[in-house]
């Protein structure tokens, strides 16, 4: 049986409101500007608004640059990705966000991120957002980490804490309706592209580069524990496992004509469940 155009409607922003289980709130300020949105997965901020928070009209005090360490044989889980600019990344864009913060997906919001402060509505707890509890990904430049995705919500780290203390989860549409856009970026896109310097594992441990992605697959050579003597170059990505090109002792910072390198070229088993990727990169260079 067809139903009216007035009706189906109706039923989408009925079905919209209670998936996401605001009531009545108000979304103000600059992000309600930015609509449509193309995107039909990426129109909650034209059918349910938000009111955004009473913060000070002054920027918070400059923090100590502070950063989750990923290496060094940490065990430190960076999830799945990290956030990063739509566009170009100034160093101030951490300021200029504007993010509700959920504790589950769909339950009503219970903090936002704004003007470079977070603010916890349940307890009216008001504090600079800070670098504390994020990893760096470029020269001092730290993102927020990813642990999971469902759907068009994600769950990362706005702040320093164990385990979920200082997580939350917001949906897609507020990243890109934000003053400063975010985007999700996948560790494997990040390590493929050619924003960063050459792959070493991040725990100090001996690596077995195999003919194939199995853990049964013959070793083509181990990889050894100091990641000073050699660097993983990336070819290709297959689930947990990826192709590298092992080049030993690295070239990175030499030049190939300061050293004969020798290189081979197989598979190594680059993320699991626990710390997420086990390969990371230099953010400063040489």
């Amino acid at each position: 049986m067809s139903t009216h155009p007035l009706e189906q409607i109706r039923l989408r922003l009925g079905l919209a409101i209670l998936a996401i289980g605001w009531t009545g709130v108000a979304w103000t300020g600059e992000a309600s500007a930015q609509q449509p949105n193309d995107d039909p997965t990426c129109d909650l901020p034209t059918l349910v608004g938000l009111e955004l928070p009473t913060v000070p009209d002054t920027a918070p005090a400059i923090q100590t640059y502070d950063r989750l360490i990923p290496y060094g044989g940490t065990r430190l889980n960076l999830g799945v990705g990290h956030l990063v600019p739509s566009g170009d990344r100034p160093s101030s864009w951490r300021d200029a966000l504007r993010l509700p913060l959920f504790h589950l997906p769909g339950m009503k919001q219970f903090a936002w991120i704004s003007g470079g402060w977070a603010y916890e509505m349940e307890t009216q707890v008001l504090r600079p957002l800070g670098t504390k509890g994020l990893v760096e990904t470029g020269y001092e430049d730290p993102s927020f980490i990813v642990y999971e995705v469902r759907g068009d919500w994600l769950r990362f780290r706005y702040a320093a804490g164990e385990g979920d203390e200082g997580t939350a989860w917001t949906h897609r549409c507020f990243l890109r309706a934000s003053p400063a856009p975010l985007t999700m970026q996948r560790w494997e896109e990040l390590f493929q592209s050619d924003e960063i310097s050459p792959l070493y594992f991040r725990t100090g441990a001996v690596h077995a580069l195999r003919e194939l992605p199995d853990t049964l697959a013959v070793p083509v050579k181990w990889i050894p524990s100091d990641e000073n003597l050699y660097h993983l170059d990336p070819l290709e990505v297959a689930g947990d496992w990826m192709r590298v090109r092992v080049v030993q002792p690295s070239d990175y910072c030499t030049g190939p004509e300061a050293v004969e390198a020798v290189t081979h070229e197989g598979w190594v088993r680059w993320r699991d469940d626990d710390i997420g990727p086990r390969l990371w990169y230099y953010t400063r260079g040489c």
